[in-house]
């Protein structure tokens, strides 16, 4: 179904005349819409605009609940159809990306050397089973000392032995928005996972909990901090990880994919 969306001018041929954004979105709901043409203003200010049903879309599309139809706008106003062009172009970025179906964040103390390890480890695992544009994969501290930085030389130095790059890598502190951008907060150590557990909003509703859950040849629980200690300490930070990856890898597959 074409809908136009206009309380005054009337519906081209072939297309469903509706008049308030109620109605549209209603329609919407149903997956009846294919394409959509919407006016910014509308006669009854109370019943909303045309950009308000662009805003409910964007919502959509993000949560990934929603595939939106082809969208187009009429309106006469310069200024409005600018407004409502920048939104319709956000919806496609948005779309453009829905391959990434789940999101997934790596949490340590510095993120600089357990968390860009799991994040270097991770992504070369999802690259190797052809997932990169489904999965997202990202890393970060729950504490401020090393923003910007890249990962730890000796953790570069160890992952890089076994085929890891993370040199790009820079460090940044987690934050509360995190928890709705990302399907997966996975932290390296209990310490770090109650530090997430205050943090996160009470209407978070991803997985948060300790990345060497998915671990099947470990019955450790945390990833130990191996930046006081020799390159032992980094190497069995790598063991730990490829584990623990392996086993995230399979449940998202199983679980998602």
């Amino acid at each position: 179904m074409k809908v136009f969306l206009d309380d005054e001018r009337t519906a081209p041929d072939g297309w469903a005349q509706v008049r308030w954004p109620d109605e549209a979105i209603g329609l919407l709901q149903k997956g009846e819409v294919t394409h959509l043409s919407l006016d910014h203003d509308l006669g009854d200010d109370q019943r909303g605009t045309g950009y308000e049903v662009l805003l409910w879309i964007e919502q959509e599309v993000a949560q990934r609940r929603f595939v939106p139809p082809e969208i187009t706008t009429h309106t006469a106003n310069p200024a409005a159809r600018q407004r409502m062009l920048a939104a319709v172009d956000s919806i496609t970025k948005i779309r453009s990306s829905s391959n990434v179906m789940v999101k997934v964040l790596f949490v340590c103390m510095g993120n600089i050397c357990r968390s860009p390890t799991a994040e270097a480890v991770f992504r070369a695992r999802v690259e190797e089973a052809g997932l990169a544009r489904h999965i997202l994969i990202d890393s970060a501290g729950t504490h401020d000392y090393h923003i910007g930085d890249p990962p730890d030389a000796r953790t570069q130095r160890a992952a890089g032995l076994r085929g890891y790059d993370m040199s790009a890598l820079r460090g940044r502190q987690v934050e509360a928005a995190d928890f709705s951008r990302f399907d997966y907060v996975l932290a390296m150590d209990r310490a770090n996972l109650a530090i997430l557990q205050r943090l996160r909003p009470s209407d978070a509703s991803g997985h948060l909990g300790l990345f060497l859950e998915f671990a099947s040849r470990h019955s450790q629980h945390e990833v130990p901090d191996p930046y006081y200690g020799g390159t032992v300490g980094f190497e069995r930070v790598l063991d730990m990880v490829e584990d623990a990856a392996e086993g995230l890898l399979g449940h998202i597959r199983k679980t998602h994919l």
